[in-house]
């Protein structure tokens, strides 16, 4: 009995940890701020302002949670779009809060995928909560969920021009965006189409609607 207790007392309990991610400088100093001294939930919280310092963190550490920042527009919710893809096949049991001021439309999206969002200003008590959330493992997504699978056809570029054309964007302004001619616009819109096995914008904007 003593020797089960003697073993079961050095056993050692992986850390846990929560990581915070924003590349708006400001914002992510005023969470350091505003956090400091926090341990919540037993997890012990990182501070970084890039998606591969966070990945970085999630392949060597025994991360729980990650909060991120979004202030973007449409090309970097693309690229927050593949990160969480990653994310999810790398840790399918950690979940995301996504804090940001994203336009409507974006917000939409974001609301959809990211589980929960939250306004970008942030007090102390609403960090604790969701940092509480995180840790306590409330946050979680579907890996196998049809939402991602849309993602999974479309190249970058596909997907930037995808939520760009569903936002109400001109052919013009999308040449421009894309640096392409309005002829390749063309190309883009028959390929999108074409792999999401729909043939008409109507089509098109459910699949937006519903899926995102």
């Amino acid at each position: 009995m003593s020797q089960y207790l003697t073993t079961f007392k050095h056993k050692k309990v992986e850390k846990r940890y929560v990581v915070v991610m924003s590349a708006n400088k400001y914002w992510l100093d005023g969470i350091v701020h505003l956090t400091k001294g926090m341990a919540i939930a037993d997890c012990e919280l990182l501070f970084c302002h890039t998606l591969s310092k966070l990945q970085q963190y999630i392949t060597t550490l025994n991360v729980v949670g990650a909060i991120t920042g979004f202030y973007g527009n449409g090309e970097q919710l693309v690229d927050w779009l593949r990160f969480r893809e990653w994310f999810l096949s790398y840790r399918p049991a950690v979940g995301m809060i996504l804090i940001g001021n994203a336009v409507c439309k974006n917000r939409r999206i974001i609301s959809d995928i990211a589980g929960k969002v939250i306004n970008p200003a942030v007090t102390v008590s609403q960090m604790e909560e969701h940092i509480q959330a995180l840790g306590e493992e409330k946050y979680r997504f579907d890996f196998q969920a049809k939402k991602k699978k849309v993602t999974e056809r479309l190249t970058r570029r596909e997907m930037d021009f995808f939520i760009s054309l569903c936002e109400g964007h001109t052919p013009d302004y999308l040449a421009r965006r894309l640096s392409v001619s309005p002829k390749t616009i063309s190309v883009y819109k028959y390929n999108v189409l074409h792999k999401l096995g729909v043939r008409s914008m109507p089509r098109l904007y459910k699949i937006y609607n519903g899926l995102y």
